[in-house]
């Protein structure tokens, strides 16, 4: 079962359930976690508007991310530059949902993918230790 929020009345109805599987994947990565080109190609979501702009940035820059996985594990730099660009797509996913939100469920659903992948929500500006 989806759960479903109208993140604003110009964006529509939202896949919720969607957007938590791409904010639990990028908060993973954020963990110093590594994915798999299936699991970055397994995501599905809906939305429309800036929204759907800052959703498939961050799909984007997951599949750059698995897809640079040698290139990063040579270059910690690229790899901490990566990283912090997932943390950015990341801010505005939650910037756009809770910018336009008709009630708290954007929010709620970025903490509750935060805190099911974590325990907590970790914050959102993680300092990356050098490899």
């Amino acid at each position: 079962m989806f759960l479903t929020c109208g993140c604003s009345p110009k964006l529509g109805p939202v896949l919720m359930q969607d957007v938590k599987e791409l904010i639990g994947i990028i908060m993973r990565v954020l963990d110093l976690a590594e994915m798999t080109e299936a699991e970055v190609l397994d995501l599905a979501f809906e939305a429309d508007g800036e929204l759907l702009t800052a959703l498939n940035d961050a799909y984007i820059k997951l599949l750059e991310f698995v897809h640079d996985c040698d290139l990063r594990h040579a270059n910690p730099d690229l790899d901490r530059r990566e990283r912090a660009g997932l943390q950015d797509a990341l801010h505005r996913i939650v910037q756009f949902c809770d910018a336009d939100r008709i009630d708290q469920g954007c929010r709620r659903a970025t903490m509750d993918a935060a805190t099911s992948a974590f325990g907590s929500a970790p914050a959102l500006r993680p300092s990356y230790p050098p490899r």
